[in-house]
């Protein structure tokens, strides 16, 4: 969101390799009350978020799913 105005809703990432190499798709929309929405949506996500910390990603509760993720990822190339 951008002066609680424009939502920006897309693919893209902040870094270099979306801006360069990555085939992105971003959307651009100027209206206040999709900006708004967009907000509230964001923060209702990110007051159900957890932070998790380097030291958290070797415990049992969260190496399971992060393990079955990776390996989703690499199996969508084989």
């Amino acid at each position: 969101m951008i002066d609680d105005r424009w939502s920006v809703i897309g693919t893209s990432n902040f870094d270099n390799r979306s801006f360069i190499y990555n085939d992105e798709i971003d959307l651009l929309i100027d209206n206040s009350k999709l900006a708004s929405q967009v907000r509230s949506d964001f923060e209702d996500d990110l007051a159900e978020s957890v932070q998790l910390k380097k030291e958290d990603l070797n415990s049992p509760l969260y190496l399971n799913p992060l393990s079955q993720s990776a390996a989703r990822f690499v199996r969508q190339f084989a």
